[in-house]
């Protein structure tokens, strides 16, 4: 079994490493720093000790030091990888027995009473934040620009103030979804599209107002609702990052139309979408 030291990953570079990958099968091995991994799209499973794991999308797992564990899949999938270094968060952990330990000296005190528990399962409308999230950390990591470690940082306390909110609300190792993971997949590689309760509810074998009701019951929001915040989320990104006028903006986030996307964002946002990218051209 390897054990893999923080020496030996992060050398004398970096006290932060951040990855996506697809389709990586990890052995039975330890590491002696923090490991966080995030399930984009697929499914796996996890061993921690002797007990194994189904993990899907919206799935994040907290790898404590010094724990055993591997990962396999049957299928493909994605998954962000972070890891940390105690020294990352705080000088104080660098000789921590227990990553917990972390989060009692960074302020998540109310926290501290957790122990070793390694999934938690995002609702739909948390996943939207969180892989929008994750990807900002791994844009920072990869150019890091000036101030990124700082950045890093905050995010990084973001993110598990979000971790210990849903293990404060008793969902760690939760109960089994009713609703297929496939179908945020699907809506996920799909909301630029034109899509139907119709269609979606066959796929899951499910009438379409049964399948409206068990969607929001499982994921704390509407079938609409979600498509609307992956367009308005692809839309602000494309505003940022092209230099695709409006319309074509409107187009490649899934909009029927320019009155469309003005709407969603003067609702939003309070603003028209020239404006939106606008404010952000001035804070660079």
């Amino acid at each position: 079994m390897q054990n893999f030291s923080v020496q030996r990953v992060f050398g004398d570079q970096s006290e932060i490493q951040i990855k996506k990958m697809t389709d990586i099968t990890y052995h039975t091995h330890t590491h002696d720093f923090i490991e966080l991994v995030y399930i984009e799209n697929g499914s796996a499973f996890q061993q921690v000790g002797e007990t194994e794991f189904s993990v899907q999308k919206g799935d994040l797992l907290f790898i404590n030091y010094k724990k055993t564990h591997a990962f396999r899949s049957e299928n493909s999938f994605t998954f962000y990888n972070i890891l940390l270094t105690p020294r990352f968060m705080s000088e104080e952990l660098v000789n921590s027995e227990n990553a917990m330990d972390l989060l009692s000296l960074n302020c998540f005190e109310s926290f501290a009473g957790y122990r070793e528990e390694p999934k938690i399962s995002f609702d739909a409308d948390e996943i939207l934040f969180i892989e929008s999230l994750i990807a900002k950390m791994l844009r920072e990591y990869t150019e890091k620009p000036n101030g990124f470690e700082q950045v890093l940082k905050s995010c990084i306390t973001v993110l598990l103030i979000h971790v210990f909110r849903k293990m404060d609300q008793g969902n760690i190792l939760g109960g089994e979804r009713r609703m297929p993971a496939e179908i945020l997949e699907y809506l996920d590689n799909n909301y630029t599209e034109k899509i139907t309760i119709q269609e979606l509810a066959k796929r899951s074998f499910y009438n379409p107002s049964y399948f409206s009701r068990i969607f929001s019951e499982t994921y704390g929001i509407t079938i609409t609702e979600y498509v609307f915040q992956k367009r308005f989320g692809r839309a602000c990104a494309l505003l940022e990052e092209s230099d695709m006028t409006v319309e074509e903006v409107a187009s490649a986030a899934g909009y029927r139309d320019t009155a469309a996307i003005f709407k969603h964002f003067k609702k939003m946002l309070h603003v028209t979408p020239a404006e939106y990218r606008k404010s952000k051209k001035k804070q660079e």
